[in-house]
C-alpha cells in the first residue's frame, strides 16, 4: 500500500468508516470509501 492510501485509511478509520480497493472490470482500480452521516461527537452533545 502506498503512503496515499494509508493516508485516506487513517482519516477513514478517524471518522469510524470503511474503504476498500478492486480491480477494474477493463483495467485500473475501483475505490469506495464510506464514511458515517453522524459522528458520535454529535450524538453525545445532543443526550
Amino acid at each position: 500500500m502506498g503512503m496515499g492510501l494509508a493516508i485516506c485509511q487513517s482519516l477513514v478509520d478517524g471518522h469510524e468508516g470503511f474503504i476498500s480497493a478492486a480491480n477494474g472490470i477493463n483495467g485500473g482500480a475501483i475505490f469506495e470509501v464510506r464514511l458515517p452521516v453522524t459522528s458520535n461527537l454529535e450524538e453525545q452533545s445532543a443526550a
